[in-house]
């Protein structure tokens, strides 16, 4: 009896990819998708090719269909059901196979209202989706294992950044190749500072303390890059470095703009440059592959 219901030896595990070559494919899905660019940054400035970032495409009903179908699980809300399609396109719709499917569960979220609030929780429902939806692709056998992906679904509170770096490390030990503490710390930690400033700044916008902004913005500026770890440093390609170097002198600008007393849609102008500065970055860090 206990043998037929014994795990299948798998064949000898493929050699591991290094960064440059390891394909991760995140979910277009949910508070996931509002948070890209900090994962899309996490990734790229641990050396992961932008290229191999790969997000699944816009839901629909053709992807639900040709994805997701048999997949689902017990849910009563429709935008987690038709994560299964996401899940499916990623594992089984590619031309080149991922080695990761990460897809993390976030807790909480900064926000203008981080420090005069208990919590900023998201939705449990949400929240909880990674792994209700991966029941649906493990219920009769395991899918990712049978397909050569591992799969990464970290608890992640990205409102209290004294916990997301031991969050990440936990999950992705393993799974980035060589990851080291220090790297962990240094990426992580300039990633959270310029995420916090975009939402205090956008939070001061929206009350109309553009006198706010300056002291928002000015840490993560210019200044913030004499914190930069040396051996991170030495480890990105100089179109990158390049890149980040003007992300902090955008954060400059726009402090410069509100101690002036610039308007707010000027400000607002600038933030929306800032943030097209960033996905750029990734873009310029391909020129240096």
């Amino acid at each position: 009896m206990p043998r037929w219901f014994a795990r299948t030896p798998s064949a000898a595990p493929a050699p591991r990819p290094s960064r440059a070559e390891l394909r991760i494919g995140i979910p277009r899905v949910l508070n996931l998708w509002s948070t890209h660019q900090f994962w899309h940054g996490l990734f790229t400035a641990l050396g992961v090719d932008p290229r191999h970032l790969v997000f699944s495409s816009d839901t629909s009903e053709e992807q639900g269909r040709d994805f997701g179908r048999g997949r689902g699980t017990v849910d009563c809300c429709y935008p987690v059901k038709c994560i299964s399609g996401h899940y499916g396109e990623l594992v089984f719709g590619q031309r080149e196979k991922l080695h990761v499917v990460f897809s993390p569960m976030i807790y909480n979220l900064p926000s203008f209202l981080s420090g005069h609030v208990a919590r900023t929780l998201t939705c449990p429902r949400v929240m909880a989706a990674p792994e209700n939806i991966k029941a649906g692709f493990m219920k009769e056998r395991d899918v990712f294992s049978e397909q050569g992906i591992r799969y990464a679904a970290p608890f992640v509170s990205l409102d209290e950044p004294r916990l997301v770096p031991r969050q990440l490390w936990e999950a992705l030990d393993g799974v980035i190749p060589g990851l080291t503490a220090a790297e962990r710390d240094a990426v992580l930690g300039e990633m959270r500072g310029m995420l916090e400033a975009v939402a205090n700044v956008t939070g001061a916008l929206a009350t109309g303390d553009t006198a706010a902004i300056a002291a928002i913005a000015r840490p993560v500026g210019t200044a913030a890059i004499n914190g930069e770890s040396p051996t991170v440093l030495a480890k990105l390609p100089l179109d990158m470095k390049t890149a980040g170097l003007a992300a902090h002198q955008g954060f400059d600008a726009i402090a410069d703009a509100a101690a002036a007393g610039a308007p707010a849609a000027r400000l607002t102008g600038m933030l929306a440059d800032q943030l097209t500065a960033c996905t750029s970055c990734h873009a310029l860090y391909r020129l240096g592959d």
